[in-house]
């Protein structure tokens, strides 16, 4: 949401200037007090998933770095309109293959930010737009395409600890960023 430059604003600011009335530091106030609201801008929307590529190990690349990829699916939304985002994917897993042969067209955004915060847009009151960070996990089918950790090897603990314990500082360690 883009508030008005009323300094900008020539009949106002000539009345204030008129009335001598001093100019005072911007206060910026929010409607409510949410501590996940951020500054972080790492994220980049795609057009479609045919502008990233796929590294021979089956990673995902855009522009030659790699890079994590989620997705906004609006068509999946909860009770307040906002979509639902659980997960990002580091490969070209078969949920993302399944995507990319139907064509779906949804709100794709890559990012190579270390962490597993991502920018989520989420409506409220139907026109209002805010961005929150949302703390994501990997995606599974990706843990398992990439074998990470031995994933597809070893029984259902083991790869539930493996889920808990990956983090995306550990995947770029591993598959770095650029190539």
């Amino acid at each position: 949401m883009n508030l008005t430059d009323f300094l900008e604003f020539k009949p106002l600011e000539s009345l204030r200037s008129e009335m001598k009335a001093p100019l005072v530091k911007p206060i910026f106030i929010h409607s409510f007090q949410n501590p996940i609201i951020t500054h972080k801008s790492d994220r980049l929307e795609l057009k479609s998933l045919n502008e990233l590529t796929i590294h021979p190990d089956g990673t995902l690349l855009y522009n030659n770095s790699r890079v994590l990829l989620y997705i906004v699916d609006y068509s999946l939304t909860n009770i307040y309109d906002n979509p639902i985002v659980s997960e990002f994917h580091i490969s070209s897993c078969p949920t993302l293959q399944e995507l990319i042969t139907r064509g779906r067209r949804l709100r794709y955004f890559v990012t190579s930010g270390d962490d597993e915060l991502f920018l989520v847009d989420q409506m409220f009151e139907s026109t209002n737009q805010i961005t929150l960070v949302q703390k994501l996990s990997v995606c599974k089918h990706c843990l398992a395409f990439l074998n990470w950790s031995q994933y597809e090897d070893v029984d259902e603990i083991t790869k539930q600890n493996i889920f808990k314990s990956f983090t995306v500082l550990s995947f770029f360690e591993k598959y770095p960023r650029e190539l």
